[in-house]
């Protein structure tokens, strides 16, 4: 588990390829009513409009957000080209997946 509490940018590897790594954003969201309440009433920040991302509004808030790692969940739709990949692989042929 890990618990996000402040916003920041991603690590941006400057010596090449040294880097943390990176996760998956797999989305599934559960909150509280009151958090929600409070969500309703905060104005959007600069960074949420920017990167049209509604959990950054709590986050400049001072809100924490936990996050879990999973076992793989397989690829993402993110876009026209991964839907049809995706398609292809549930179709039974090779060479589908993102």
């Amino acid at each position: 588990m890990r618990s996000i509490s402040a916003v920041h940018r991603l690590p941006y590897p400057r010596d090449g390829e040294r880097h943390p790594g990176f996760f998956k954003h797999v989305g599934v969201y559960a909150y509280r009513r009151s958090v929600l309440e409070r969500y309703a009433t905060l104005p959007a920040c600069a960074l949420e409009q920017t990167e049209q991302l509604e959990q950054l509004r709590l986050l400049a808030a001072g809100v924490h957000i936990r996050a879990f790692e999973v076992a793989h969940t397989g690829p993402g739709v993110d876009t026209p080209a991964c839907l049809e990949a995706v398609r292809a692989l549930l179709a039974g042929q090779q060479g589908g997946a993102a």
